[in-house]
C-alpha cells in the first residue's frame, strides 16, 4: 500500500495543497518497505490529486484539505485520512496498528472556516 503524506518542516502539513514536499511510503504487511520524498507540482486545482493518483498512491494522510481535492482523490481510488497532526513515523505507526482515524473534516475556504 502506498501512503502519501504532505510534509512541511518535518511534520504532516496542516493543508495538503500547501506542502512543499510529499513523502510516499510503501507499507506491506504492516512493515514499511520504502520511503521516497517528492517535490509536488505547482498547486493548481486538480493537479495534486491527479499527480498522486499517477504515482499509485492508495492512501493520503493529511492535516486537512478541501472538499474538491478530497472528491478528486477518491475518484482516483485514493482513501483520504484528514485531521492528523504529527510526523510521518507517527502516522505509519498508527496506521499499521489500526488506530489511525480520520476526522472527516474538510476545509471550506469560501467561508473562512479553515483553521490552518
Amino acid at each position: 500500500m502506498k501512503i502519501a503524506f504532505p510534509v512541511e518542516a518535518g511534520a504532516i502539513c496542516p493543508h495538503f495543497g500547501h506542502a512543499p514536499e510529499f513523502v510516499i511510503a510503501d507499507v506491506q504487511d504492516g512493515v514499511e518497505v520504502s520511503r521516497e520524498s517528492h517535490v509536488p507540482p505547482a498547486h493548481e486545482p486538480g493537479v495534486l490529486p491527479a499527480w498522486l493518483g499517477d504515482l499509485g498512491v492508495n492512501v493520503l494522510v493529511s492535516g486537512g484539505l478541501g472538499a474538491r481535492a478530497c472528491e478528486l482523490l477518491k475518484a482516483k481510488g485514493v482513501d483520504v485520512v484528514t485531521g492528523f497532526s504529527g510526523t510521518v513515523d507517527q502516522a505509519i505507526a498508527k496506521l499499521t496498528a489500526g488506530s489511525l482515524e480520520s476526522t472527516g473534516r474538510l476545509c471550506n475556504h469560501d467561508h473562512g472556516d479553515c483553521d490552518h
